[in-house]
């Protein structure tokens, strides 16, 4: 799992796989959480979707505590769990409709 590195400052955060990247900045006024993911589109045709929110400190607090719960469930679920929408389910879909 890929860890928080700072980046050119102390309130600057940033993560990143191979289809997202996020960026948590601290501030006075709370949180701003900018999220980019890579997504298929039902074609099977790659785009980029961006988000941005600011949030303010308890919705923040409130967010990790629902990252924390999803995670705990994450740890429980066994791998053959099969995911709703990876890369691969979304291309089969494509090309069964192309």
């Amino acid at each position: 799992m890929a860890q928080l590195q700072p980046a050119s400052t102390s309130r600057l955060f940033s993560i990143s796989g191979t289809n997202y990247e996020a960026d948590v900045v601290a501030s006075s006024r709370g949180v701003l959480l900018s999220v980019t993911a890579k997504n298929y589109d039902t074609l099977g045709h790659m785009y980029r979707g961006n988000a941005l929110a600011a949030l303010s400190l308890s919705d923040a607090i409130r967010l990790r505590h629902l990252l924390d719960e999803a995670i705990a469930v994450a740890k429980d679920t066994p791998p053959a769990q099969p995911g709703i929408w990876f890369n691969a389910t979304v291309s089969d879909v494509a090309r069964r409709i192309g």
